[in-house]
């Protein structure tokens, strides 16, 4: 878990962390740019942080805080993910 107090420390953290993924061989080096300046690839978990009902799942719909696992990130700057298990 990484705590920020300021925008550009959040952007800088998660940079960091990434690139240690990579390095790790957890997560693949080319992925999609994100609207913040952040990127995402194959490996990654990210949270969605809006609800959008037109976005089903089942009888259920995307809600702010869900959790994907990112499976590919797609040439057209799109991204498959699957949704993480709930701990």
């Amino acid at each position: 878990m990484l705590i920020a107090e300021t925008l550009d420390t959040v952007f800088e953290l998660n940079t960091r962390a990434r690139t240690d993924r990579i390095f790790g061989g957890d997560v693949a080096s080319e992925g999609v740019l994100l609207h913040d300046g952040n990127e995402v690839s194959r490996g990654e978990l990210i949270i969605t942080r809006h609800n959008d009902r037109r976005l089903t799942l089942g009888r259920a719909w995307v809600k702010n805080g869900d959790r994907w696992h990112v499976t590919r990130a797609n040439d057209d700057g799109s991204l498959t993910v699957r949704r993480a298990r709930s701990k």
